[in-house]
């Protein structure tokens, strides 16, 4: 097999199961979350909702696209179910994140869905953001 096969026949939807926290445990057991790699537009519009461009420069909402990328990239629990929202009183999954898990479990959340996404560092994708 050559490199041209290997990635014709990469499979980008790969999932993971993961524990963000301690915190969140079901039947004695830490929760496990279920994670996909972001797509590259999933990727290009939460980092695009994020980034306010001005005068000055380029800056990145650093919380806000933590969040955006837990939501794009959790596949269990579903942060977009409307049912949850309701229940909730949110109009969004940003809002309904915000509620339901500490600013920590979402960085957490969120850097191992940029890992499975292809990202070896947050630091990095911030720079990448800033040219």
């Amino acid at each position: 097999m050559n490199l041209q096969q290997f990635l014709n026949a990469r499979d980008l939807n790969e999932t993971k199961n993961i524990v963000i926290s301690e915190r969140i445990v079901i039947d004695d057991k830490p929760a496990e979350f279920t994670i996909k790699a972001l797509t590259e537009n999933e990727a290009e519009d939460v980092l695009q909702r994020c980034t306010k461009r001005s005068k000055s420069g380029t800056k990145l909402n650093n919380s806000r696209y933590l969040r955006l990328v837990a939501v794009a990239g959790t596949v269990n629990p579903n942060f977009s179910d409307s049912k949850s929202l309701s229940e909730l009183g949110c109009r969004t999954s940003e809002e309904y994140i915000k509620k339901v898990l500490l600013p920590g479990e979402i960085a957490v959340l969120a850097e191992q869905i940029l890992d499975i996404s292809g990202y070896s560092d947050l630091e990095n994708l911030k720079e990448q953001a800033k040219n």
